[in-house]
């Protein structure tokens, strides 16, 4: 092979190798101007589609409604009375004397620490008052007879006082080892055992006083001169079908500048201690009517840390708006601020939207046609 062929060989497979690399890019320009087979291309290449698939939910348009009769507002139970029971003393526990979630009166000895240290002390003391007794009487009776001096029956007597100082103090002490309940109530689960060395930081039990009950609930300032003391309300709980009544007998003289609401609470009897401290109670109040009450459904509503917000549509897109709930109905729930007449809130699927998400629309209910779409 002369070098001329070499040459054109070499040239060939250079020229190949240049080729196998650049047509399938010319052919991908093509394809991205054209389209794929010569088709014209529809939103870069998306199948036509450059947006991400709208989220289909309901809606309710907001207004201003007739609020009628009794409202409903959360509420929570509380015992009349609570208290932790620790000892005043540091020893070791000789008595038990309650059993737990029983029944105890006001002043039952419920703990009793060992004492007998102090009851040593209590019998020389008391001795010693004896005695301080006696020289007393005999330094008076001289006295009398101006064979001693004031002087001297002075601290004769000083001596008898200090004994019986000694002795309120050591009893003093000794009523520190005895744990007594301060209320008639009810004993909760116990943390110690006989025989446990415990000190004033030991906690020992919970006693309540739950008959009768208080209902603890807070209320929009606009309502605020309506919850005088002697105001009925009722109220439910969870896990019973009766309907509860209580009657307001205390409010916090200030509203909470943070949530504009004003603390209430409410006595009911309890005599079979059917409703328990900490549950969950949904009030019932006689507020009257309200002609201008804005009302969005209670599924609209979603809690946070920090307060509440809703879903509102505007212009396709889902957009948060914190709110101001105000009194709950069965249903519904009043806005005191944060959305407009007129605004459409999301009351299905509102924890899957995210805020920028497009929206569509299934159905969107109203006030006017009885809240159906």
């Amino acid at each position: 092979m002369t070098k001329l062929t070499k040459r054109i060989v070499i040239g060939a497979i250079v020229l190949a190798g240049i080729a196998a690399v650049a047509i399938p890019k010319i052919i991908s320009m093509q394809e991205e101007q054209t389209g794929p087979k010569g088709g014209a291309t529809g939103g870069g290449g998306r199948g036509g589609s450059g947006s991400p698939q709208a989220v289909s939910v309901k809606g309710f348009v907001a207004s201003q409604q007739i609020l009628d009769g009794g409202m409903m507002v959360p509420g929570t139970i509380i015992a009349n009375e609570s208290v932790e029971l620790r000892s005043e003393a540091s020893g070791r526990v000789v008595s038990l004397n309650f059993s737990e979630g029983k029944s105890v009166g006001n002043g039952a000895l419920l703990v009793k620490i060992n004492d007998q240290e102090l009851q040593a002390q209590l019998k020389q003391a008391t001795y010693r008052q004896q005695l301080s007794e006696a020289k007393e009487r005999r330094q008076h009776q001289l006295l009398q007879k101006e064979a001693v001096s004031q002087a001297e029956y002075d601290v004769a007597l000083s001596e008898l006082n200090t004994a019986t100082a000694q002795i309120d103090l050591i009893r003093a002490q000794i009523a520190k080892t005895e744990v007594r309940a301060p209320f008639a109530g009810r004993v909760g689960l116990r943390s110690i055992s006989q025989g446990s060395y415990i000190s004033p930081t030991t906690p020992i039990a919970t006693l309540y006083s739950i008959d009768p009950i208080k209902v603890e609930f807070s209320i929009p300032e606009k309502y605020a001169g309506m919850m005088e003391p002697g105001t009925e309300v009722a109220f439910t709980v969870q896990g019973s079908d009766r309907r509860f009544h209580a009657r307001v007998f205390a409010t916090e003289p200030m509203i909470d500048p943070a949530t504009r609401t004003l603390l209430v609470r409410a006595q009911s009897p309890n005599a079979d201690g059917e409703v328990q401290p900490g549950a969950f109670a949904q009030i019932s109040l006689p507020v009257g009517n309200d002609a201008a009450a804005l009302l969005i459904p209670a599924e609209a509503v979603i809690p946070e840390a920090d307060g509440q917000k809703v879903f509102v549509a505007k212009d396709g897109k889902a957009v948060p708006k914190p709110i101001k709930a105000g009194v709950r109905t069965e249903t519904m729930v009043q806005v005191l601020g944060g959305l407009q007449p007129g605004d459409t809130v999301i009351t299905s699927g509102v924890l899957s939207v995210r805020p920028g998400a497009g929206l569509k629309f299934i159905e969107v209910a109203n006030a006017t046609n009885g809240g159906k779409p």
